[in-house]
């Protein structure tokens, strides 16, 4: 199991000092600096999932000071209980000896499950402030209360495409990978534009479109019209089993990720100039409410079928 965990190039090649991170320069000296002096404010980073939250904050605890850690997922232990408990108890007590600073890394912190958690989390922040900081990642900067907010230091990652790019074409060089043509660049660079800046899942992509002969095999997204095309006459169409049945068969025109095929599709119908004004509306406001619902879905095909579905019952209101 660890061996199949490390052949993940998402995790071979997640960074582990600063100088390995995709971000913007501005974040990386405030970093630094905070390095440097060995002191640090409480932290907040948001932005959309995989651009390297989670990984900055491991990197600054672990790798660039010299700290007690603890590190919660917060969207699994999201209880008054683990904020009265756990935190407290490692936040009010000294550093071991030897070390400088005590920090308090909550993941995903948009995950707790009520506000009273999070207000306690704030007078925490405050009460132990003299040997602890906290380090908070969230998806969603609305489900964070302001009173937590307004205490911490935001910091923004953004990452990127140039750099995520360059960071493709060193995976591929390390790993080998042949083919890489200037026609597979091409494919490589409409990919990672595509899929930007959620970096976690180009590199998810990128190792599984290398065959097993270790050749790149990257499909060029900006050549899916076609299909879009055929989704878009179903959708119009009466036939809902026709039109789930070629998407699935279909799935290497948008790599088998449903959560691109509706961005894709957003894309293809916004600017269809004979597609009836009267849908692209009301179409755009049911592909961002399925889009949106990606992140807590067990099951990414039947969430963009019913997306699907429900633009064809449109589509038939409309007619």
């Amino acid at each position: 199991m660890i061996e199949e965990f490390n052949s993940l190039w998402v995790e071979k090649y997640r960074p582990q000092s600063l100088d390995e991170m995709i971000m913007c320069e501005d974040t990386r000296e405030k970093v630094k600096q905070f390095a440097a002096e060995g002191i640090i404010p409480h932290i907040f980073l948001c932005s959309r999932p995989g651009q390297g939250k989670t990984t900055l904050a491991k990197v600054i605890a672990y790798h660039l000071l010299n700290a007690d850690v603890l590190y919660l997922n917060a969207s699994e232990n999201n209880n008054v209980d683990t904020v009265r408990d756990t935190i407290a108890d490692f936040a009010r007590t000294m550093p071991t000896p030897g070390k400088d600073i005590k920090i308090v890394i909550l993941d995903e912190i948009d995950g707790f499950a009520s506000d009273k958690a999070q207000k306690l989390l704030r007078g925490l922040m405050e009460e132990a402030a003299d040997n602890t900081r906290f380090i908070l990642t969230a998806n969603y900067r609305n489900k964070v209360i302001e009173a937590i907010r307004s205490r911490c230091l935001t910091l923004d990652i953004n990452p990127s495409a140039k750099e995520v790019l360059k960071k493709c074409l060193y995976i591929c060089k390390m790993e080998g990978v042949k083919g890489v043509d200037q026609a597979k660049m091409q494919a490589l660079l409409s990919m990672v534009k595509r899929m930007f800046p959620d970096v976690r899942s180009i590199i998810k992509t990128l190792q599984a479109s290398v065959n097993k002969n270790g050749e790149l095999v990257i499909k060029d997204y900006t050549n899916n019209q076609e299909f879009l095309q055929e989704v878009v006459n179903l959708i119009l169409g009466d036939d809902s089993r026709k039109l789930r049945d070629y998407v699935i068969d279909h799935e290497p025109a948008f790599n088998g990720d449903y959560h691109f095929l509706l961005s894709d599709l957003y894309h293809f119908i916004i600017d269809k100039e004979d597609l009836s004004d009267n849908l692209k509306p009301l179409w755009t406001i049911k592909l961002a409410e399925f889009i949106s619902k990606f992140q807590s879905v067990v099951d990414p095909e039947l969430n963009a079928s019913a997306c699907l579905f429900t633009l064809q019952i449109i589509a038939k209101q409309k007619r």
